[in-house]
């Protein structure tokens, strides 16, 4: 008996966790960007496809512990989504077109551009949407060539530059590395 009790508040639990989950609309959220659908560009498919909600973020965060901050900055977020793309010879100009267009889009949306980066293999973009006081609620980066692949990323909650920084600090993200003190990478 004791068995059945705890499987139906489990079986409770988690059905209302799941229907909370669906319940939220993170496209209102002041953080959230729509990339929009990519596939005719890319002649396929995506080939990464990741969105991690609030309440998987909420668990990860009790897993880390606190580890250099890590607890803090997963308990801040509401989502986490990746979308990424084959990257062709033949759409390799279309997609290039696109996060120009896309660039463009996010200065006219008032995202902060906060690092450019510009090689021979390809180009990654870093955003953040402000409230203009300082307080952070999304994130996007736009990345072409890196592996033969480009990728979408939007994070959006409540973002602390500072906790960022000491993150990628310690795992050695390099153009991340200045957040935490102000600085701007280019």
């Amino acid at each position: 008996m004791k068995t059945k009790i705890i499987a139906l508040f489990a079986f409770l639990f988690f059905t209302v966790l799941s229907v909370n989950a669906q319940q939220t609309d993170y496209t209102k959220m002041a953080g959230y960007y729509n990339f929009g659908d990519m596939t005719s560009i890319a002649k396929s498919d995506p080939v990464t496809q990741v969105e991690i909600e609030e309440p998987l973020l909420k668990m990860a965060a009790k897993m880390a512990g606190d580890e250099e901050g890590v607890n803090q900055l997963l308990n801040a977020l509401k989502l986490v989504k990746v979308v990424e793309y084959e990257l062709t010879i033949n759409n390799k100009h279309d997609f290039e077109s696109k996060l120009d267009e896309l660039d463009k889009s996010f200065t006219n949306s008032k995202w902060e551009r906060i690092v450019k980066s510009k090689s021979k293999g390809g180009s990654a973009n870093v955003y953040m949407k402000s409230d203009g006081k300082g307080n952070y609620s999304g994130m996007a980066v736009m990345s072409l060539g890196m592996n033969n692949k480009v990728s979408f990323i939007n994070v959006v909650g409540d973002i602390n530059l500072d906790t960022i920084g000491k993150i990628s600090t310690k795992f050695d993200f390099d153009g991340l590395k200045n957040l935490g003190n102000g600085k701007k990478d280019k």
